[in-house]
């Protein structure tokens, strides 16, 4: 008697082959659910600086026309809440050594320090596809709290009110640092009233006294200015 693996009824060796073809693609499905699964990417805000409108447009990051008002919706942002310190010093101890600029027509003496505009960074707003715009400065943000502007429009307003609420809110927050910091920093003095500056070469009190002494200088620079007096004479008075 012939076995029946053999005969055509059985199927012969097709149908061997198709029930091994069963049975290695049950062991191939098993093995992939056993690997663990890759996460499904989805899409994320983009955590990209761009310095400027251009370079937002090279990227692809927006439309021109959004990257315009992105750039100049996140400076006036910057303008308005940035932090402004009255030294260096103060402004360096946030944000770094070289991250700080001279603002002129700002703060109680008419100059101010500010962190460095870097550039801005978008992220989503609260509505479906709409995209809003924040500055980023140079060094720590220091826990500034601004304020995201959108890019479908220009919202370049600047409040005067809204940010000196911002910089009371801030130099409140971080008093402690900002009096540790004026510590080491040379302070302006107020020169007796009609008191003439002296350039002698006398030291003690004498040097102190006059508007000479208004704001400190060092004695190299002292000994400077009185070799300048000596050669080129005193300044006529006006008539």
């Amino acid at each position: 008697m012939v076995p029946c693996k053999t005969t055509p009824k059985c199927g012969g060796s097709k149908g061997v082959a198709a029930i091994a073809a069963l049975l290695l693609a049950v062991v191939q499905i098993g093995q992939a659910e056993a690997r663990p699964r890759k996460p499904v990417r989805r899409p994320q805000p983009s955590a990209a600086t761009y310095a400027d409108e251009h370079d937002c447009v090279a990227k692809g990051a927006l439309h021109a026309s959004d990257c315009h008002n992105a750039a100049l919706n996140s400076h006036a942002e910057y303008d308005e809440k940035a932090p402004r310190l009255d030294s260096k010093q103060a402004c360096a101890r946030f944000f770094g050594a070289h991250n700080c600029s001279m603002r002129i027509g700002a703060g109680l003496k008419g100059i101010a320090f500010v962190p460095s505009y870097r550039g801005f960074r978008l992220a989503p707003g609260k509505r479906a596809g709409e995209m809003m715009t924040l500055p980023v400065l140079a060094g720590a943000s220091a826990g500034i709290e601004f304020t995201p502007r959108p890019v479908s429009r220009l919202d370049v307003e600047q409040d005067g009110a809204r940010g000196a609420r911002a910089q009371a809110a801030w130099q409140s927050a971080h008093a402690p640092v900002i009096r540790s910091a004026r510590g080491g920093v040379m302070r302006y003095r107020e020169a007796p009233k009609d008191a003439a500056p002296d350039f002698s070469d006398g030291g003690g009190e004498a040097a102190q006294q006059g508007p000479a002494a208004t704001y400190p200088v060092s004695p190299s620079m002292r000994r400077t200015l009185q070799e300048e007096m000596r050669k080129y004479g005193t300044p006529p008075a006006k008539q």
